[in-house]
């Protein structure tokens, strides 16, 4: 009938990175897109509360509801959109930290896709918390993503990139 799924363990490994690389380029794509979608979406929105204000000030001698609550609105929606292109551009510079650091092959690995058992575990980090007390004792956050990578590096894999 028909041909069975082949596995990934009886591809060859090329075909492979070739896949996750594709893929994870197709990932990068939309991510740009939508990154330009919520750029222009801000800039109509602030552009829209600019308006609001100005008829404001223009009518300034009786106050208008209808611009202050466009007003607001408009802010409003801005917040919004500010927080979502801040997720989506950090999601980007992050796969491009990975590859500059690491390289093509690694970035290629990057499966965007909910992981339970990462999110059970994620779940468990304190969300809020005090370094003080450890600064005190002299120890020392990452400052980028690109330390942690490379502390990664230099701490779990003895200094060497897997390939």
């Amino acid at each position: 009938m028909g041909a069975e799924p082949t596995s990934r363990a009886s591809r060859a490994p090329a075909a492979v990175y070739a896949e996750r690389h594709a893929s994870c380029l197709a990932e990068e794509r939309r991510l740009a897109a939508v990154s330009l979608r919520l750029s222009i979406a801000r800039g109509v929105t602030f552009a829209c509360f600019l308006a609001c204000l100005l008829l404001v000030l223009i009518a300034a001698s009786r106050p208008l509801r209808l611009p202050l609550t466009g007003a607001g609105a408009a802010l409003a929606v801005f917040a919004a959109l500010a927080l979502v292109h801040d997720r989506c551009l950090r999601r980007l510079r992050r796969a491009e930290e990975l590859r500059r650091i690491a390289g093509d092959k690694v970035a290629a690995r990057i499966r965007r896709e909910p992981d339970p058992l990462v999110a059970r575990i994620v779940a468990g980090w304190p969300s809020r918390f005090d370094p003080r007390r450890a600064l005190a004792l002299g120890f020392q956050g990452e400052a980028s993503f690109d330390d942690i990578i490379r502390v990664h590096i230099a701490d779990e894999l003895g200094g060497k990139i897997a390939s």
